[in-house]
């Protein structure tokens, strides 16, 4: 399998913001390299925005997402943070 994913999130409470930090390997940088974040469902099929590092990344509404997120992103720590609605589940996937 060519992916690999960290999982280093806080919950903060249901149907509120997803708020947390990561850290990327300065190889994930790489040419040719991509970062992805992974959503499961939002409450209520809400939609929501996705901002990395206090930037606009992206946003999604209803259903599981995937964002490609490798241009908001720097070697080290890294914060994402989701609002309003927090989803079900969020991952960082590496390709």
């Amino acid at each position: 399998d060519r992916r690999s994913a960290i999982t280093a999130w806080q919950r903060i409470k249901p149907a509120e913001q997803f708020d947390g930090t990561f850290n990327v390997p300065k190889e994930w940088l790489a040419n040719g390299k991509r970062v992805d974040v992974e959503t499961g469902k939002p409450p209520h099929d809400a939609s929501s925005a996705v901002k990395l590092n206090e930037q606009f990344a992206g946003g999604f509404i209803g259903k599981p997402v995937r964002l490609d997120i490798t241009g908001h992103l720097k070697a080290g720590e890294n914060r994402v943070l989701i609002e309003p609605f927090a989803p079900e589940t969020v991952r960082i996937v590496h390709y």
